[in-house]
Formats: C-alpha cells, structure tokens, sequence
C-alpha cells in the first residue's frame, strides 16, 4: 500500500463512526490523474483509499477521519456518509468507457482492503454500497459493470438472487427494506440504482423488477431482520 496525503478530510461529526464502505469509480482516464484530483486541496474532494486497474492501492485519508467523497444523499436514513462510511474509489474511465470491465487484479486488491477495514470497524460484511445507492439519479458509480455477485460471493454486501419465482412481487416501497431512502429520492431513480447494482442494468421491466426485487429480499431476509 502506497501513502500519500490528501489535505481535504476533516473530523467525523457527532462522534460518527465507520458503518459502510462506500465504493465509487474515478469517471478519469487514469489513475494517475484520479491521484492528482484526490490530493488537490482546490478540488474539495477526496477518499480513503484508491485503487488502481493494476491492483495498487494508495491511502489517502486515515480511516477515522472523514473524507469528502459521498456528497449529497442518503441511504439508511443517513445524510452525512461521509461521517459514516470509508470512501474507496476504483480507477475506472466510468461515462467515457461505460461497459469496460474492472480488471481482476484491482477487484482482487478491493477484497484485501474490505477484509482490513470491515475487521478494523466490526462492521456486517453486508454494508457495502455504491455512491449510485447513496445518491441515486444524481450518481452512478461504480456502473453496472461492477461485479456485486462477485463480492457478495466473497460475503460482501447483499447477496444477488440465483433463481426468480414467477409467483412471488414485491412493491417498489420494498426497495426501502434495502436501505434506499424514498422519503428523499424518487422511486424511479432508486428503481434504476436498483436496477445498477443487484441486476447489473440500466433499466428493467416493471414486472421483471417487482420479481426481482421479492427474490433479493428472500435471499437477504436474515440480513433485514
């Protein structure tokens, strides 16, 4: 692990601490630019950590103190991420190259750094999340190219159902039992971020989501006990 210094973070508010990862993609061309950004005290923003399409990680930001990556949103009934999560960004072209692939040796890198900082934090395995979870309609990270079954093989975040029950919907509302806020999003965006992130798609039939969504809160119900 590489160290560098960004000068954009501050103290966690309220005595917060860690409670997600919340995982993102650079949307530049290279790491090297995405590193130069992160670290420039005029851009305002920054991570924990950064992880290159080569598997290099570079720390940015101690953990206990709150980066600036999340910005406007909220996921669980909570609107200051950054206080309560760990900012990892994946270097990844993002809008300009949309369907490229995450390289298995940075996703390799990306489970390393989970196991570290869940074990660090004492935090469920299943709290990990994209910005598009956090922030849907406004963000889109890390893309639908992101492997969440992958992780979610590994044990990380919310499992992604095998097999669809033709018999059994559930209601856009249920989307609420995931963490997506409805109170503060509209229900089509978080359908999409739905979509994004346990289907792997931009967007989704009514009725594929409602059998979709039911199958997803099977698989996951002793997590939302």
């Amino acid at each position: 692990m590489q160290q560098y210094i960004s000068p954009t973070f501050g103290e966690r508010r309220d005595g917060a601490i860690p409670q997600f990862v919340l995982l993102h993609y650079t949307d530049m061309a290279t790491a090297h630019l995405a590193l130069e950004r992160l670290c420039d005290p005029d851009s305002q923003v920054s991570a924990h950590y950064l992880i290159s399409r080569w598997g290099q990680v570079f720390s940015l930001v101690p953990e206990d103190m709150r980066a600036w990556h999340a910005g406007v949103g909220s996921y669980a009934g909570i609107t200051d991420m950054n206080s309560h999560s760990i900012g990892v960004e994946l270097d990844h072209p993002g809008g300009s190259f949309p369907d490229m692939a995450f390289a298995s040796v940075q996703l390799q890198a990306l489970l390393g750094l989970l196991a570290g900082i869940m074990g660090q934090w004492s935090m469920p395995l299943h709290r990990v999340v994209g910005h598009s979870d956090f922030a849907p309609g406004r963000k889109f990270d890390p893309g639908h190219q992101f492997p969440w079954a992958m992780l979610a093989a590994k044990g990380y975040g919310f499992r992604l159902p095998t097999k669809i029950d033709d018999n059994l919907r559930a209601r856009p509302e249920d989307l609420s039992c995931l963490g997506y806020d409805l109170d503060v999003h509209q229900v089509a965006a978080c359908v999409e971020a739905y979509a994004q992130h346990f289907m792997g798609r931009h967007s989704v039939p009514q009725d594929l989501f409602e059998k979709h969504l039911a199958a997803t809160l099977a698989c996951n119900s002793k997590l939302l006990r």
